[in-house]
């Protein structure tokens, strides 16, 4: 897979970082009214999340694994 040869260079260029995170989109299976408003709310946080970090803030660490 691509992704895995990319984090994988990435981390052998600098061994002193332990976490690589990048954005992902939401998956969304049915399609129901909750679930439309869940994916909503969640693509704007990614959105804002983007946008600050771009702008020069310090991008957090979420996700199922943070």
């Amino acid at each position: 897979m691509l992704w895995d040869r990319t984090n994988d260079s990435e981390f052998h260029q600098a061994p002193n970082i332990a976490i690589i995170q990048h954005e992902s989109a939401v998956m969304q299976v049915v399609g129901h009214f909750f679930e439309n408003g869940i994916t909503s709310f969640t693509t704007r946080i990614n959105t804002a999340i983007s946008f600050c970090a771009a702008n020069g803030e310090v991008a957090p660490f979420v996700g199922h694994n943070a």
